[in-house]
């Protein structure tokens, strides 16, 4: 059973900040969240969840849903071995594209980081950090908290059904459009701190280019997911292109899907794969996969292994589930590569390690 902060988690379907913590910590941060949701921030956190084979489904859910997360960041979660606030992490930056929120406690150099965590910490500090190793007493570091996520008494009213959690209100669609729409935005716009965000004053549009593709790329998964609005590929498309045009990753690699699916616009795989390797020349690991996809199935292009392969790579050396399996078929198959059954093997775990269904099949199926 997981920790309790001394609050419910809200039932909101979605407008909420996932809390992503290391249970060691929970002396700690415990007086911070509960004084933030006391204050009228939306939180959700594992309380009551039963660690199983269902928890990380529920996790990858909340995680999805959520409007960004809150991860607290401690000497702690660095020297944990097994960590879930890692895990959680990936899965908020890799596969849901979410804002987060890293709260700093702990003074850390490079020194004090150890060897195997220095690359996932130099990574996660490189999000939007709020460091609280400056700021004294618990008032004024909920206040700071509060003021980077964007988030004040005036801002967004939610009536205190929705702050206790229940359920039924939460699903009220007006709520529920709210929640949606303004908070993620008020988040985004006010999450750099001294990039122009003051309390109630909008930031120039120079400064909060990149923030404002990400906000349309949210409100476009919503149109496309149905999530708190009715499915609309057509309006999902809009906000994907529109974040695209900006530059931004995570709205290209959306163009591309919406293009191979023919969603909100006629299926075209040639402008599909065009879209892919926009996004997966900027680094975005999904994205690779999917150029990979492109050109193993002959998509919008020739039918080239050897291409496929390189992309599945590219993404697979990121710790991209899908990625790592589909190097580990090529392997196996000799597609692209030279044929070695011991590769295949070593990337198919990988693979499953993190999940992968098709891995762990192909694991069974080689008798490992």
């Amino acid at each position: 059973m997981s920790c309790y902060l001394g609050f419910d988690p809200v039932e909101m379907e979605s407008g909420y900040f996932f809390v992503s913590y290391n249970s060691d910590d929970v002396t700690r941060i415990q007086p911070l969240v509960k004084g933030l949701f006391d204050a009228g921030v939306p939180l959700w956190y594992d309380h009551a969840l039963e660690y199983g084979k269902e928890w990380k489904k529920q996790i990858a859910k909340k995680i999805r849903n959520s409007d960004a997360v809150l991860l607290f960041l401690t000497m702690g979660v660095l020297h944990k071995e097994l960590s879930y606030v890692r895990e959680e992490y990936e899965m908020a930056t890799e596969y849901f594209e979410k804002t987060v929120y890293v709260v700093l406690l702990d003074r850390i150099t490079a020194r004090d980081v150890p060897t195997e965590s220095v690359p996932w910490w130099m990574e996660v500090v490189k999000n939007h950090l709020i460091d609280l190793t400056k700021v004294n007493g618990n008032a004024s570091q909920i206040s700071e908290i509060r003021r980077a996520i964007g988030h004040s008494a005036n801002r967004i009213s939610f009536d205190d059904s929705i702050s206790n959690g229940k359920k039924d209100q939460a699903k009220n669609g007006k709520i529920q459009t709210i929640a949606n729409q303004m908070s993620f935005k008020d988040v985004i716009a006010n999450s750099q701190k001294g990039k122009d965000v003051h309390e109630g004053i909008e930031p120039s549009p120079s400064s909060t280019r990149k923030e404002d593709a990400k906000v349309l790329v949210e409100r476009g998964r919503n149109y496309y997911n149905g999530r708190g609005v009715e499915r609309n590929y057509d309006k999902a498309f809009e906000c994907f292109m529109e974040a695209a045009e900006q530059g931004d990753a995570g709205g290209q690699n959306w163009v591309g899907v919406c293009y191979e699916r023919g969603h909100g616009v006629p299926q075209n795989y040639g402008e599909s794969l065009r879209w892919y390797k926009k996004a997966a020349e900027q680094g975005m690991a999904v994205a690779r996969n999917n150029v990979g996809l492109c050109y193993y199935y002959g998509r919008g292009t020739a039918q080239n292994y050897a291409e496929a392969f390189r992309w599945y790579k590219k993404a697979a050396e990121q710790d991209h589930a899908d990625g790592q399996y589909w190097v580990g078929l090529c392997y196996e198959n000799g597609q692209g590569t030279t044929k070695n059954i011991t590769e295949a093997i070593r990337w198919y775990r990988m693979a499953a390690q993190q999940g992968n269904e098709s891995a762990k099949k192909r694991l069974a199926a080689l008798g490992v």
